[in-house]
């Protein structure tokens, strides 16, 4: 491929997510791109850093003075920054793995976007393991770093109030009667996650919110940068097949399965296609369901079932099946399926249908599949009733890593051009929802305290990947001209990508005993409203309730992002004792020139065990109860009689 050389290719780097093109303080110059051969060494260890270095198209290969590991950058990522971060010569060494080309961005003109951009820094952030602490170094601000250092002790001195705690000498029962705002049940509303189109006299509000809180949507009337039809892979990338009319068609496609399918050469990234997607109408309720695809719940099994049941309902098909990739060995393992037979095999990469298109990372449609030479029955039409017409579909990551596979039954007789490319963008965020469950598993595995400040660097890193890509595409798909509904949409996705990073680094920082408190005035309601938002998915995949009754807004003085993640913990925890069917009560009430937040279950209460061995659930309370004091808020929890526990967190009023 014959990388596209323009400053619209440039602003597709992870490095310039939520960055608007007219904001540059630098002017790119076209000289500054830079072709590289297959092994072509691009710097080495020891040279001077003079340039970030943009990939356009390509992959780079950096191995890290010290370091075993190899490190891989591909398409519209970045590499060369942290020697000019940390301000010394060359402590590695880049080789162009494929033919490259990338845009260089001088020292000069790197320390001005940095300087004026913090998006900029926060990308960095986000995309490697630099943390706060190397640019703060850098900047040589050895006071403010001091004074950082010693806040963590001074937020430990916060008296915790731990007064409704159960008294030890009665067994852990409390006989008062329920508070007065939980008397009244019916009073609170049934939060659901309901992320269909909203009545047309909501629309106005939701407007209002979705341009508050996407910023990169451009200003009315810019459109995206044209792409150029060369630099597709649509043709190349996916096969459409349909059953074949005459004998002769048969003999072509027999002929065909008898040779290995060729690779691919164009792996160009699914943003080349969102232009097409977008200008034909894609409906809102497709959009929807990519949504639905990001699993708040971080459980595989739940993130599988939600695809393929997101898969049904995109299709309007009745009949499914989902493999996990196995990379040892080199399987397809079925993981879920929903009117498929009981007992399904396991499938090499080289069998059937279904291998050939996985082995080929090519979506096939193909009618009459029992009459394709290469038709394995066990597995290529693995329902209990044969579909007449299948869709073959890998799930891929953003580097075209296979996951999954999904096999599903179609209605229809063809496929349209539009509805594939549409299936396309879908597989790549279910790959990635599938590589980033697979990871955080990892995670929900370690037992031990100790174990979690090991796997800091693993959170910082190889997590972070995909809900980056996913919060990469939304950045991309929220510039075009888009109806409103679908601007709401994409505000939800980019909201649960952002919930799950803070997640990631919030634990990372607890690990740690880094608080990193950025406090700011914020409107309460408003914050708690997002924030249950993101949760009621959550809940309602455990089958739990989620109810809520606010007093009059008012604005506090807290931490937004990591209040959302004690918010997160504790439902989290709550959710934990409670069986299907329960109840999750959420309300706010004022006392005096407190405010204060409850939240109560129906479940069973039981005392965590903090230290030293305690699970990834029951490190829940901990997180949470680390972040509020960090934000000086009073926090404490108390068991009812009745079952169930209330968590109370009281925050001073700045204004109501």
């Amino acid at each position: 491929m014959i990388a596209t050389k323009n400053n619209d290719s440039i602003f597709l780097n992870i490095l310039f997510n939520g960055v608007k093109t007219n904001s540059l303080p630098v002017n790119l110059n076209g000289k500054l791109y830079e072709d590289f051969k297959e092994g072509e060494i691009i710097y080495e260890s020891g040279d001077e850093s003079n340039f970030v270095y943009l990939i356009v198209s390509g992959k780079v290969k950096i191995k890290e003075n010290g370091v075993k590991k190899l490190v891989y950058r591909r398409e519209n990522e970045f590499f060369g920054e942290k020697e000019i971060i940390k301000k010394s010569n060359r402590f590695s060494s880049a080789m162009a793995e494929t033919d490259s080309t990338l845009y260089k961005i001088s020292k000069n003109d790197f320390e001005s976007l940095l300087k004026n951009l913090p998006a900029v820094k926060q990308n960095i952030i986000d995309f490697t393991n630099l943390t706060e602490d190397d640019f703060n170094s850098v900047e040589q601000k050895p006071e403010q770093y001091v004074q950082e250092e010693n806040t963590l002790p001074e937020l430990n001195e916060v008296e915790i109030n731990y007064e409704l705690e159960p008294d030890n000498h009665n067994n852990g029962k409390d006989d008062s009667e329920l508070p007065d705002y939980l008397k009244n049940l019916d009073d609170f509303e049934d939060i659901t996650h309901n992320h269909e189109p909203e009545p047309a006299e909501e629309k106005a509000e939701i407007k209002a919110e979705a341009e508050n809180e996407i910023e990169s949507i451009p200003e009315p009337g810019k459109e995206f940068p044209e792409i150029n039809e060369d630099d597709t892979f649509l043709d190349a990338d996916f096969v459409y097949e349909s059953q074949p009319d005459f004998v002769e068609e048969i003999q072509e496609i027999s002929a065909e399965s008898l040779t290995e399918p060729e690779p691919d050469e164009k792996n160009i990234p699914v943003e080349d296609e969102l232009t097409t997607i977008l200008d034909e109408k894609v409906s809102l309720k497709n959009f929807n369901l990519i949504l639905n695809q990001i699993s708040a719940n971080q459980n595989l099994d739940l993130t599988v079932q939600s695809i393929l049941k997101n898969f049904l309902q995109l299709t309007g098909s009745d009949r499914g099946l989902i493999f996990l990739y196995d990379e040892k060995k080199s399987e397809l393992i079925p993981e879920f399926n929903i009117g498929g037979k009981s007992e399904i095999p396991s499938v090499k990469l080289s069998e059937g249908i279904t291998g050939k298109a996985a082995s080929a990372k090519k979506l096939f449609f193909i009618s009459n599949p029992e009459s394709d030479a290469r038709f394995v029955g066990s597995f290529d039409n693995p329902f209990e009733f044969p579909a007449a017409n299948l869709i073959y579909l890998p799930l891929l990551d953003n580097q075209l890593e296979i996951q999954g596979f999904a096999t599903l039954s179609f209605n229809e007789e063809t496929l349209e051009e539009n509805f594939r490319k549409q299936l396309k963008l879908y597989s790549i965020l279910a790959g990635e929802s599938i590589l980033l469950s697979k990871q955080l598993s990892v995670i929900e595995s370690k037992k031990h305290l100790s174990i979690i400040g090991d796997v800091s660097k693993f959170l910082l890193g190889d997590i972070k990947s995909p809900m980056l890509t996913i919060k990469h595409y939304t950045s991309i798909i929220s510039r075009f001209d888009i109806p409103d509904e679908i601007k709401r949409v994409i505000t939800l996705l980019t909201m649960q990508a952002n919930s799950v990073l803070d997640l990631l680094q919030s634990t990372s920082d607890f690990a740690e005993k880094k608080s990193s408190i950025k406090k700011s005035p914020v409107q309460l309601n408003d914050l708690l409203n997002n924030i249950l938002d993101l949760l009621a998915e959550f809940v309602e995949s455990k089958n739990i309730k989620l109810y809520k009754k606010f007093a009059q807004n008012c604005t506090v003085n807290i931490d937004p992002r990591k209040f959302h993640v004690a918010i997160y913990e504790l439902i989290k925890y709550a959710s934990s004792e409670l069986p299907s069917g329960g109840k999750i009560f959420f309300s706010t009430e004022f006392l005096g020139k407190e405010v204060q937040i409850r939240i109560y279950d129906e479940g069973k209460f039981q005392q965590p065990e903090r230290f030293p061995l305690v699970s990834r659930a029951d490190l829940s309370l901990d997180i949470a109860e680390f972040f509020l004091k960090a934000m000086n808020t009073n926090f404490s929890f108390a068991e009812k009689t009745n079952g169930g526990v209330i968590f109370i967190i009281s925050l001073p009023v700045t204004s109501n």
